[in-house]
């Protein structure tokens, strides 16, 4: 369901997740490699200051490293972001916030997964022959890729699951079927709601 960002920003919260379904070449290989609807993830972090209050989004992007962005550039850059909000779990648990937000803003500034980091991660041949060598499955715990950093904030904000695996072999799919999670709807702008509707008039 398309919801206006302009209409619902300020129902979107610190710790709430942002799911992208891009469109661009890495993109698509992320979704086929991954198997994942998703491409990328993103946390929502509210930033205030002398009287200006932003709504950003901290990720962890290809190229970039773990940055925070204004929302409305998220957007502008990749035109709809399906936004899942942080609920009580079916048997009552509940995502600490407070604590998933400070761990992505400890992992600000770090540097993008390597290429290996998704060969280990990601290639069946490459991750059974390294499990039977007995390697470790992140390559290098001071660089994530966008799942790695937002499922390690999630287990430092106290949320346990049965999932054995490490966050670095975790793909954006996975963080969308957390039960802690619900999602909301696609944000979009104005501008990308106009656009979107003179391309169909174009097309009939």
């Amino acid at each position: 369901m398309p919801l206006m960002y302009e209409r619902v920003r300020e129902r979107i919260q610190d710790g709430d997740f942002l799911l992208f379904r891009g469109d661009r070449c890495f993109s698509r290989v992320i979704q086929v490699w991954t198997r994942s609807v998703y491409s990328h993830v993103g946390v929502a972090l509210w930033l205030e200051a002398g009287g200006v209050r932003r709504l950003c989004c901290i990720e962890a992007l290809e190229g970039r490293g773990v940055q925070i962005l204004p929302m409305s550039r998220v957007l502008a850059r990749d035109g709809a972001v399906d936004w899942f909000s942080v609920v009580a779990a079916p048997e009552g648990r509940v995502l600490d916030r407070g604590k998933l937000v400070s761990y992505a803003l400890s992992a600000w500034g770090s540097r993008y997964a390597s290429p290996w980091q998704f060969i280990r991660s990601f290639s069946w041949l490459t991750r059974r022959l390294m499990n039977w060598l007995g390697k470790p499955m992140d390559t290098d715990p001071d660089r994530f890729h966008c799942v790695e950093m937002i499922m390690r904030a999630v287990r430092h904000a106290g949320w346990e699951d049965s999932d054995p695996r490490d966050p670095a072999e975790m793909s954006p799919g996975d963080a969308a079927l957390l039960p802690c999670l619900q999602r909301r709807g696609t944000l979009v702008t104005r501008a990308t709601a106009k656009a979107a509707k003179r391309q169909v008039v174009s097309q009939i």
